[in-house]
């Protein structure tokens, strides 16, 4: 099997060719395969990066990149997909890894959300994604907000971030109203992600 080969590219770098591959893709795999109609070329695409994936100057993986600000306060990754000829091949995770990695190199942020198919959260916690919230649907396709930490988020004493994430998530409890809900999953994230890495 012939070797993928990856760029990562702003908007305006991306060739006619290229731009058509990416829009082909994502709404044969989106629209049709799914079943779901909806704006795909939602008008966020100039403000992404994106991840390119060939095989034989064929487009088979694909996925974007937003700082944060954006789509959200984090940085976010979404739009992922694979053809369906690279399925089951390990594609997919590479696609994730390479998109990670380039993130880290571009913008280090601290944390990096995506909104997944639920289906697929089996997938994302391989890739250090942790569930912080209920499912919910959007366009008609159960989702999940999934956020990850990263390396430089990780404290010099596991317990001791505990203890102090342990008494904010109380404090808000007590003052639910002063809390916006993103700050509360950020804490539940983190605490299941800290209770991860002492099991």
């Amino acid at each position: 099997m012939s070797v993928v080969t990856w760029h990562y590219l702003a908007f305006d770098e991306l060739t006619p060719a290229a731009l058509y591959s990416v829009l082909q893709l994502r709404s044969d795999v989106f629209v049709v395969e799914q079943a779901c109609i909806f704006r795909e070329i939602d008008g966020a695409d100039a403000d992404a990066m994106h991840v390119l994936g060939m095989r034989k100057g064929r487009l088979v993986a694909y996925a974007r990149c937003f700082a944060a600000g954006f789509l959200y306060p984090q940085a976010s990754l979404g739009r992922v997909l694979t053809h369906s000829s690279v399925r089951g091949t390990g594609v997919g995770h590479a696609l994730v890894r390479e998109a990670l990695a380039r993130m880290a190199q571009q913008w280090a942020p601290p944390v990096i959300r995506i909104g997944a198919q639920a289906h697929l959260e089996a997938f994302y916690r391989q890739h250090g994604f942790v569930k912080t919230g209920p499912p919910y649907l959007e366009d008609g396709i159960p989702h999940l907000d999934m956020l990850r930490f990263t390396a430089r988020w990780k404290p010099y004493s596991s317990w001791i971030a505990i203890s102090y994430l342990f008494l904010f998530v109380n404090l808000a409890a007590l003052y639910e109203k002063f809390f916006p809900s993103f700050v509360l999953a950020l804490l539940w994230g983190k605490l299941c992600t800290l209770r991860k890495d002492l099991s």
